[in-house]
């Protein structure tokens, strides 16, 4: 009999969503986290939004999982508030078009299957959305949410420090001796090992490679409202109103440091007198780990071992469901076994 059913390696997002599946299923466990290392999901935007890119393509399997997202993180609201809530917000996206070209493309594809509910154009009749250079109209996109990550971060963490179930403490990983039917890590023995280590995960090849962005907090804004604003990059309007902006997406980049390109790349689109009235307020950088297919990587390393990982720019979609498959996986060899 091992002390704990599972060793949660990293609490990001994905960490968190599968400490909480855990905890609210009364399974034994523990995470391991380091204050010291750079969290991805600590710099996250937040963004739910079931058409992405240039080409409004639908996000993967978005009518199974921002259902269950949704779900997912309302249960987790009531589990460490003992009260209705939800750490989602719905907010719509109006991604800006800047040509006729593009806005037949879109009214063309909006009466497809699956983008009929999805996608609306509209002409801009607020003038304080006209903040991009050579806007013709708005594709709004319907069911789009965004999750403050950090807070999100912070209470569960909170909850698993007083409940004990949280160690702080960097991952080496000569720590972890397998053992029969198990691991045993500083003295503690687990049934299995879940890897969310994001980028830094020893267990993962080249099948998962890093991007870093850069994001910036802006104040000097006009006031649009709650909508996020969207060309290539996001604008998201904040609790202090302020506006989140960014992100950069710079393949194979494992650094986090700032550049005067990343703040140009990000205020490019944006016309010239907004531009001047901006002061940036913060700025970070996360590099975040990604698939070539896109794709989440879910999957088994050894016995007793198993990763999730590559959740790219979907985290907060994708974290619920993921979390939710390990554990299935898992249970489901664990029967084969007996």
């Amino acid at each position: 009999m091992k002390d704990f059913q599972f060793l949660i390696l990293g609490h990001g997002l994905v960490g968190a969503c599968l400490a909480s599946n855990l905890s609210m299923n009364n399974e034994t466990f523990r995470v391991l986290h380091s204050e010291d290392k750079h969290c991805a999901s600590e710099k996250a935007a937040g963004l739910m939004n079931p058409v992405t890119g240039r080409r409004m393509a639908l996000t993967w399997n978005h009518e199974i999982l921002f259902p269950f997202a949704k779900n997912f993180y309302s249960k987790v609201w009531m589990h460490i508030h003992k009260e209705d809530g939800n750490f989602l917000s719905k907010r719509t996206i109006r991604k800006a078009l800047h040509s006729i070209e593009e806005v037949n493309f879109l009214a063309a594809k909006s009466a497809w299957n699956g983008y009929s509910e999805l996608i609306e154009i509209e002409e801009n009749t607020n003038p304080q959305m006209e903040i991009f250079n050579k806007l013709q109209s708005w594709a709004i996109t319907n069911d789009g949410a965004r999750m403050n990550v950090p807070n999100f971060l912070f209470a569960c963490r909170k909850n698993l420090e007083s409940a004990g179930k949280i160690i702080l403490a960097d991952f080496e990983i000569e720590d972890l001796r397998k053992i029969k039917n198990g691991w045993e890590w500083k003295g503690s023995t687990f049934e299995n090992v879940v890897s969310c280590l994001g980028i830094d995960c020893p267990w993962v090849g080249p099948e998962l490679k890093p991007v870093k962005g850069q994001m910036y907090e802006f104040s000097g804004m006009p006031d649009w409202g709650q909508d996020i604003l969207k060309t290539d990059k996001f604008m998201i309007p904040l609790e202090n109103g302020n506006v989140l902006a960014g992100s950069t997406y710079e393949r194979d980049v494992r650094n986090h440091i700032l550049d005067e390109a990343g703040l140009e790349e990000v205020t490019s689109d944006l016309l010239p007198h907004i531009k001047q009235n901006l002061k940036l307020e913060k700025a970070w950088a996360g590099v975040r780990p990604t698939t070539l297919d896109r794709l989440p990587v879910i999957k088994k390393i050894e016995d007793n071992l198993f990763c999730i990982n590559g959740m790219g720019t979907k985290g907060v979609s994708l974290a619920p469901w993921a979390a939710q498959e390990i554990i299935r996986i898992i249970k489901e060899e664990q029967e084969a076994k007996h």
